[in-house]
């Protein structure tokens, strides 16, 4: 079924009507009756939907409308559209639904969902510009209810930062961030900042940019003189180690020097000096680094650590000792997780290892 409706961003039609549904429709909700209840033909449109027949729960839905105009009515046509990847006539609904919303509340899933057609679609500039109407909407005008609209997106909770971020739009990224920002104190701001600036400086980094990405990094961390290397070890871990893939070790090594001992029984910052030590093969350095660190309660954290440990062990040839920690690092958290290719080589290395 080919979709040809298509609106502009306010929702006006601009083009024609061609999809069986709508055909379907011209006849069907010119024949319904009264005898049926709002209620009964939604509670109808529902269960078509979840038996997946969408162009029937459509049909169903625009009959229920026939007898008033219903924002959620609205809002599962936008939806049943959406399952049909029929994007034009799901975005005009969902904006119907928007129009014609009585809570403001409701209105968060609306826009969210609306902003989710253009990015199935890939237009993120339609996204972008779902939230600049939100953000200008007088009825969204509560910040509690700002932040609710940016920070999810359904049930899976990945910020729609996160997002432009995975789509290199850090432009975008940042506009939303700043959209946010009086919802925000100044370290949450700072922190959401660190994530996208780090984010594109990686990325001019793999396009061999590096002076540029080095600024980027310099200045952000800039912003935020207060804040101690070991707080902003995001940025920081970035910048030594962009610093070491262009051999400035100098420059790397004083930009080290501004940790103090007791920041490098983090295990944020003693990560970033054993990934320094490991560059220069400096292995029993590195696992010093990591050996030294205190108090991590994640679990999580400390399989991560055993797992590095192992991983530079195993650079040494000394299976034996790689063992040992791959087995902490099994043995830290209570699951299935295994690296294959750590117990191969182990093997290798030390015949007497099972696992």
């Amino acid at each position: 079924m080919k979709n040809s409706l298509k609106f502009d961003f306010f929702g006006k039609k601009t083009g024609i009507v061609q999809t069986s549904i709508f055909c379907l429709l011209c006849f069907t909700c010119l024949n319904v009756t009264g005898a049926e209840s709002t209620a009964a033909l939604v509670k109808a449109g529902d269960k078509l939907v979840s038996q997946r027949k969408f162009s029937d729960a459509i049909v169903t839905y625009h009959n229920a409308l026939k007898q008033g105009e219903n924002p959620e009515i609205y809002y599962k046509l936008g939806t049943a559209y959406s399952r049909l990847k029929e994007s034009g006539a799901a975005a005009h609904y969902y904006r119907e639904a928007i129009r014609h919303a009585k809570l403001p509340a409701r209105k968060i899933q609306y826009y969210q969902d609306l902003a989710g057609v253009y990015q199935s679609t890939r237009d993120f500039n339609g996204m972008e510009n779902v939230y600049k109407m939100a953000f200008q909407d007088p009825e969204m005008a509560n910040d509690k209810l700002k932040k609710r609209l940016i920070a999810f997106r359904n049930a899976r909770h990945r910020t729609w930062i996160s997002i432009f971020m995975q789509q290199k739009r850090y432009a975008s990224a940042f506009r939303l961030l700043e959209a946010q920002k009086t919802q925000l104190n100044k370290k949450q701001y700072y922190q959401f900042l660190s994530r996208i600036r780090q984010a594109e400086a990686l990325n001019l980094i793999r396009d061999k940019k590096q002076q540029e990405a080095l600024k980027l990094l310099r200045d952000t961390i800039a912003m935020e003189p207060s804040m101690s290397p070991a707080d902003n070890a995001l940025l920081y871990g970035t910048l030594i180690n962009a610093l070491i893939k262009q051999k400035k070790f100098k420059e790397a090594q004083a930009e080290l020097n501004k940790f103090s001992a007791a920041d490098r029984e983090k295990y944020s910052v003693a990560v970033i000096f054993a990934d320094y030590y490991s560059t220069q093969k400096q292995y029993k350095k590195a696992i010093e680094c990591l050996n030294a660190v205190k108090n991590d309660k994640d679990p999580r954290v400390k399989r991560n650590r055993y797992f590095k440990i192992c991983d530079y062990y195993l650079r040494q040839n000394d299976g034996k000792k790689a063992f040992e920690y791959y087995r902490k690092a099994k043995g830290a958290v209570k699951d299935k997780w295994r690296v294959p290719g750590y117990e191969h080589r182990i093997k290798e290395l030390h015949p007497e290892a099972t696992f």
